[in-house]
């Protein structure tokens, strides 16, 4: 009974039910109370709420079951990071990596909490690790753009984004697509093609270092204030893309105005 409410609540936690999940895995705890990955999984659907707190306390209970479980201690780590709690966090992904010395994520998750302390050498060594580990880790590739930002150099962060653009699939956006469906009839629209595409992706790298830049700690909270310092010119950009989208199809014309729309986004 208590793997069946687990599975249920991993089910609701990837479905966006946070109180569903958190339910099924304090019901699998009471049938279980030694269930350490029910401990950890309601940690992590209580830090997606908010719940700093109690996310701590289950995570806390995840160590005490099971003091060997590598993802656990990333985890906690990851909490308190969100806390303020830079060197606990840094501590916990010493253990996560301590037990499990090719853990990808732990070093770039530590290389976030040593750039948050401004330590930009000691960030980048981590997601050079992280990467060397698995080398299509787009994440770390990111995170190592923005160190490497911070650092002022502009030519190696470039890098950076453009290989996390290039090996996370959920950036793929629709407007690339709508640029790729465009039919073509000889050389010159061809080329008008590729120069859509080429402009398309250095406008995304362009927002995506903006976004970056922001003195904001998280990720999340840059993605905001950043979305509030772009207010009208943004919401024009959706709306934008909304039609487009809604045509089902484009010409030159109208992704042309797509691009031009991402252009003044890209300068906010």
């Amino acid at each position: 009974m208590a793997l069946a409410h687990y599975n249920r609540g991993k089910a609701r936690r990837d479905k966006g039910d946070l109180d569903g999940s958190i339910a099924d895995y304090t019901r699998a705890i009471e049938i279980n109370p030694r269930l350490s990955s029910a401990y950890n999984n309601r940690g992590n659907a209580r830090r997606d709420k908010g719940d700093l707190d109690g996310a701590m306390d289950d995570l806390d209970r995840a160590v005490r079951v099971d003091p060997h479980n590598a993802l656990v201690y990333n985890n906690r780590g990851l909490v308190r990071r969100a806390k303020g709690d830079l060197q606990g966090a840094i501590a916990d992904y010493d253990r996560a990596i301590e037990i499990h010395p090719r853990f990808a994520e732990a070093y770039s998750n530590r290389g976030n909490a040593l750039q948050d302390k401004g330590d930009l050498g000691g960030s980048i060594a981590n997601y050079e690790s992280a990467i060397k580990i698995e080398p299509s880790f787009a994440k770390a590739y990111g995170n190592r753009g923005l160190a490497r930002l911070f650092q002022g150099d502009m030519a190696a962060a470039e890098q950076d984004f453009d290989a996390c653009l290039r090996l996370d699939p959920r950036l793929k956006r629709s407007l690339q697509e709508q640029i790729e469906q465009l039919p073509v009839e000889g050389p010159w629209q061809a080329a008008a093609r590729s120069g859509l595409r080429d402009s398309a992706a250095a406008l995304h790298r362009r927002i995506a270092e903006r976004v970056l830049s922001r003195a904001e700690r998280g990720p999340d909270d840059r993605v905001e204030s950043w979305a509030k310092h772009a207010g009208e010119v943004l919401a024009h950009w959706q709306r934008t893309i909304t039609e487009i989208r809604a045509a089902g199809s484009a010409d030159f014309a109208t992704l042309t105005v797509g691009i031009e729309s991402m252009r003044k986004l890209a300068d906010r």
